[in-house]
């Protein structure tokens, strides 16, 4: 039976490297943070930034926030959301041991989703993890995917440090296989300055530790070697920390047939090792680029994931060190990415004629705060995005912005309440830019934010 409707069923896990990590590899030390999680799973609103199409459905885990949703309508993002939680109520901790496609996969009959889903024909999920094929298949969406033990090899630091030594394009990763060699080659490597020491599918400031002493190594090395002597692979990869000047990403599109599309180069701003913003390159930036033959590396990475028997969105993490020197392959991340949600609402925004950087705000606060009290502060400080107000935020998120403020009404959350906010600054000039910045600086301190 076919579907006689061009909708696209989109729908998103951010974490989803913790999908592809097999059970059986060693842990770096870290804090578990479960507000952080729980934000994390609520990431997949920002999906509505994909839709071309009114018969378009963004599933949610959580239902997005009504508010959200109007003020977007009013801007002309035209599209169908779930208005029921995946798998749990408004005042229940989330089910964070499976991915959405997987929850939904799994229940065996659910009229709501069945109904909502009825109208999609293909799928575009932001990335493909266990339960993706199944949900296509239980749905009758026509999307080709790749097979999911391909995605887990290419999504692999492993992968990535591998395909730039190869062609000499990396940061001088080494690969190592046991506790004692890790201990070895980074002492090794602290001789001439500190390393980081990288999980194979770390993400976006987890699963990444800088060494700068011997006593930091040691106590990596005897966590490791624990995890060893209880049946586990210790396999990770090792860097220098590079003198960093600024750091870029390159978004493009492999095709099944095995072409690929450009898409976009933008600079991420990060802060640390996270992510906290991305905004256009200059053409000059782009031109450096060209001259250099860096678009000939993406054609090498396009090539080698292609003959792994990957297509679909990629995105390649590289570098500019103070020197200038251009280091093209830091990481490959085989899935969409924040920096096709930046390209995709700066194409939504081309007719204003404005500028945009995706931006995000992590804050703590000890009492709980609404989205919906954010938005009345913004509309009446005039900060908020619209028709008639051209410079200013637009909200990509709410419920990462309140989830754990409801959770700890609910007395399921004690102590700082931690919140993040992702949005668009939309300014069109650098005065304007500054001047955002300040406004939204300020604000938070009348909202009794802490950025963190």
């Amino acid at each position: 039976m076919y579907k006689m409707t061009d909708g696209t069923l989109h729908m998103a896990t951010f974490n989803a490297e913790r999908f592809w990590r097999d059970s059986t590899m060693a842990n770096l030390p870290s804090f578990k943070d479960k507000q952080a999680d729980i934000i994390v799973e609520m990431m997949d609103e920002t999906q509505f930034l994909f839709t071309k199409n009114p018969q378009d459905v963004v599933c949610t885990r959580y239902p997005m926030n009504v508010t959200h949703k109007n003020y977007l309508d009013g801007l002309g993002f035209k599209f169908i959301s779930n208005e029921l939680p995946v798998n749990f109520d408004d005042d229940v901790l989330p089910e964070l041991s499976k991915n959405v496609a997987e929850l939904l996969y799994q229940q065996p009959d659910n009229l709501y989703f069945d109904q909502l889903f009825s109208e999609s024909s293909t799928f575009s999920p932001y990335a493909v993890l266990p339960g993706t094929k199944e949900l296509c298949m239980k749905y009758r969406l026509g999307t080709k995917l790749p097979e999911l033990h391909t995605i887990a090899k290419v999504n692999s630091k492993l992968f990535s440090a591998k395909l730039a030594q190869s062609k000499s394009l990396g940061a001088g990763s080494i690969i190592t296989h046991t506790a004692a060699e890790l201990k070895q080659t980074a002492f090794e490597m602290l001789k001439k300055g500190p390393c980081l020491v990288k999980d194979a599918f770390g993400v976006s400031g987890k699963g990444n530790m800088l060494i700068e002493r011997e006593h930091t190594l040691n106590h990596i090395y005897k966590y490791l070697l624990k995890q060893e002597n209880e049946g586990k692979t210790a396999e990770f990869v090792i860097e220098p920390l590079l003198n960093r000047k600024s750091d870029f990403s390159c978004q493009f599109i492999i095709h099944p047939d095995g072409s690929y599309e450009l898409i976009a180069v933008q600079e991420m701003l990060n802060n640390k090792f996270s992510f906290s913003g991305m905004r256009k390159i200059s053409l000059s930036f782009y031109q450096e680029l060209d001259r250099g033959n860096y678009f000939d590396t993406v054609a090498v990475v396009a090539t080698s994931l292609y003959k792994e028997g990957y297509f679909g969105p990629v995105c390649l993490d590289s570098m500019v060190l103070v020197n200038n020197t251009i280091i093209p392959i830091i990481e490959i991340n085989a899935r969409k990415s924040m920096g096709f949600l930046s390209y995709e609402l700066n194409e939504f925004l081309k007719p204003f004629k404005v500028t945009c950087d995706l931006v995000t705000y992590a804050f703590g606060t000890y009492e709980p705060l609404s989205f919906e009290a954010l938005y009345t502060h913004l509309k009446q400080n005039k900060l908020l995005f619209d028709l008639d107000n051209q410079s200013g935020i637009l909200p990509i998120s709410a419920n990462t912005f309140d989830i754990n403020s409801r959770l700890f009404k609910t007395g399921r959350m004690e102590g700082l309440i931690k919140g993040r906010w992702y949005a668009g600054l939309i300014y069109k000039n650098e005065a304007e830019r500054l001047g955002l910045e300040t406004r939204v600086q300020s604000l938070f301190k009348t909202l009794n934010l802490k950025m963190l």
